[in-house]
């Protein structure tokens, strides 16, 4: 519950512009795949977040280099898609 009343505050925060947030699409994409009302509810919530603007392809390329070396586990190899936005957007 304590992770969840962080992210909410934070969101607020950039909501009232303290914080310049970004984003990926791929979060956009998991978003969409939560049920509602859940996924109305987050994509709310992620109303003020900017978007970080980057070539798909590049974007699959950065994250299976990272996973290949050893940056980021295997076990996580969905999180070096949201590494690799970072990086490049």
């Amino acid at each position: 519950m304590l992770r969840r009343e962080a992210a909410v505050t934070l969101l607020e925060q950039v909501a009232l512009g303290l914080f310049d947030a970004a984003t990926s699409a791929l979060t956009f994409e998991e978003l969409t795949r939560a049920r509602e009302p859940l996924r109305t509810k987050l994509m709310a919530a992620v109303g003020d977040v900017r978007l970080l603007k980057a070539d798909k392809l590049e974007v699959e390329r950065l994250a299976a280099a990272y996973v290949r070396d050893g940056v980021i586990p295997p076990a996580f190899a969905d999180d070096a898609g949201h590494v690799a936005y970072a990086t490049i957007g």
